[in-house]
């Protein structure tokens, strides 16, 4: 009986062991987003660090392009810069591209690397013409209108002046 005791404790521990690290050194912590998920950000101190929060996409000025799971890593190379945040919880530097929507119209959120709704009367907005999934440059644009492109994932959003 004891026998069977000290066996079954031993392998309790191994198995126990076993678990500790995998969650702790293999799989690493959770990520608090992961590319494609829309998500909001608040609190961006000047190391980067944010507190960033899964939202509705009818909402959110951000979308997860690509998670860099080490938080001192880049972003990929773009034609447009990536608005870029480590979440406090979490880990991992998240690559943010904005949220539009082909027809919508936004303008550039003061403070922030994100783009927010506008009225399509206001004259500092822009109207999203043509959003070209699977593209990372501007080549699928229009020559009157300016694109913003991300190779991760690849998408090109061509916009135009709603005023001019």
């Amino acid at each position: 009986m004891k026998k069977l005791v000290l066996v079954v404790t031993a392998v309790l521990a191994v198995a126990g062991a076993a678990l500790f690290i995998t969650v702790n050194f293999i799989s690493g912590p959770a990520l608090a987003a992961k590319a494609g998920e829309c998500v909001t950000v608040s609190n961006q101190a000047d190391d980067d660090r944010a507190d960033v929060t899964n939202a509705g996409c009818e909402t959110a000025l951000y979308k997860v392009g690509t998670v860099v799971t080490d938080a001192n890593g880049k972003c990929p190379a773009s034609l447009s810069d990536y608005a870029e945040v480590v979440a406090k919880s979490g880990g991992g530097r998240l690559c943010l591209v904005p949220n539009l929507l082909e027809g919508g119209c936004y303008r550039p959120v003061e403070d922030t690397e994100g783009w927010g709704r506008s009225a399509c009367t206001d004259p500092e907005a822009v109207r999203v013409t043509k959003i070209i999934p699977g593209m990372g440059d501007t080549a699928g644009c229009p020559e009157t209108e300016e694109g913003i492109a991300y190779p991760e994932p690849a998408v090109t959003y061509c916009l135009k002046p709603v005023q001019g």
